[in-house]
């Protein structure tokens, strides 16, 4: 088996606070590179491919295709200190990943804004029926060419108001091309969000500053963080008009804006 040794790329200098930046389902480190440039006077901005992803697509070890296995991994791909807080910036999956982090590893953060995500399921049904949506999609992935299956992942409801941005969706198409169906279809399996545990129970207990962004048209994680929101004191939210669920690539002026207003606020 590979060893989960995660590609890691940094912008800036060692000594500013460090800033980790974590994609989503599909993504990878690419997609923060100009967000990363315009940061790096300030900050020590690092960025992984998770696991099945980009350049980490060959790491077959199971255990890293899970949330505990992950943000091992991703720790460890880290070139800081163990004593360095980190600042995390994470969307969707990576986002899922941030707050675990934040919980489980809060003695290595300080502050998490995460786009577009969630704590998990708690309806264990709801789960169930999740966890074999994404093992039909890993199926997929593995068996089918890989542009059709991008072709039917993008065409959810939820990346609606990202097709109406059709220069910014082609892309974005062409970089989910870099990934393989095999490394992609092991993601979706083992960090489905019907697998994960959810991280519900811990939120009233956080000990970092958490962020929450959502896009203006992404009525669903609207509402998710609003639940969020009413169990600590140490969670807001942020609204980002005229974006969907993927702020970053929708209106990226105003993500990387409310970015660095969290980061430069922060007094950890």
């Amino acid at each position: 088996m590979s060893h989960a040794r995660l590609h890691a790329v940094t912008r800036g200098h060692p000594d500013n606070p460090p800033v980790l930046f974590l994609h989503g389902f599909l993504g990878s480190h690419r997609e923060w590179l100009p967000l990363m440039e315009s940061l790096a006077e300030r900050y020590y901005c690092l960025a992984v491919d998770l696991p099945g992803h980009g350049q980490s697509a060959d790491i077959q070890d199971e255990a890293a295709h899970t949330f505990a296995g992950a943000a091992k991994a991703v720790l460890e791909a880290l070139p800081i200190e163990r004593h360095q807080q980190l600042r995390l910036v994470g969307y969707s999956m990576g986002g899922r990943l941030s707050l675990y982090l934040a919980i489980h590893h809060s003695d290595r953060v300080g502050q998490a804004i995460i786009e577009s995500s969630s704590p998990g399921l708690l309806d264990v049904e709801t789960a169930r029926a999740r966890e074999k949506q994404d093992t039909r999609w890993a199926h997929r992935f593995r068996t089918e060419p890989l542009d059709e299956v991008l072709a039917d992942w993008y065409r959810q409801p939820i990346f609606a108001s990202l097709r109406d941005q059709p220069e910014t969706f082609t892309r974005m198409l062409a970089e989910r091309r870099h990934n393989t169906g095999e490394g992609v279809a092991r993601s979706i399996q083992g960090m489905s969000v019907g697998r994960q545990t959810p991280l519900w129970d811990h939120l009233a207990q956080l000990a970092v500053d958490v962020c929450l962004l959502v896009g203006e048209l992404d009525r669903k994680y609207q509402l998710v963080a609003e639940q969020m929101r009413v169990t600590s004191e140490r969670i807001q939210v942020e609204m980002i008009k005229g974006a969907g669920h993927n702020i970053h690539l929708e209106q990226p002026e105003a993500f990387a804006c409310c970015v660095k207003a969290q980061l430069d606020a922060f007094s950890g």
